[in-house]
């Protein structure tokens, strides 16, 4: 297995050094955002190389005797719309988020990973990109990887 912490800071330190954002690398790259955004975390837990199919998690938890996966979907309902009248996008994210974990939380599990789905009838890019890095910024702060997701 290769050592992702290592990778991240090396994908962090040169796109540093050249001046990009993580979706400006994204983009040189022809790879999505939430790529370039799992491989700076460095979850050891995310088993994928970037721009896979589909993302592999290690599952296995030597410390816990019986462990149990716990699976929870989210969508922000009727307060996107009011978000994203009003110019909130980014922060609706972070309340889904926040909502998924909490309700993870309370079932005496820990969050993980998150995969996002962004379902538009016609696709803003700014829209887009405020979407996902709130999403990203939000799995951050939970301490949970997002590997990957759908547009």
């Amino acid at each position: 297995m290769t050592d992702s912490i290592k990778i991240g800071n090396f994908i962090t330190r040169r796109r540093k050094e050249a001046g990009l954002t993580q979706q400006q690398l994204a983009d040189k790259l022809n790879i999505s955002f939430q790529a370039v955004s799992k491989w700076e975390t460095g979850d050891r837990r995310v088993l994928n190389k970037i721009g896979a199919f589909a993302s592999l998690y290690d599952i296995q938890f030597p410390m816990m005797k019986e462990p149990v996966l716990v699976l929870k979907a989210e969508e922000p309902g009727s307060k996107q719309k009011l978000a994203m009248e009003y110019g909130y996008t980014e922060s609706i994210c972070h309340d889904m988020i926040n909502h998924l974990v909490n309700d993870i939380i309370v079932m005496g599990a820990k969050p993980l990973a998150v995969l996002d789905t962004i379902v538009c009838g016609n696709a803003e890019k700014d829209t887009i990109k405020s979407l996902v890095k709130g999403i990203s910024d939000a799995c951050r702060e939970n301490d949970c990887a997002l590997v990957g997701g759908e547009t």
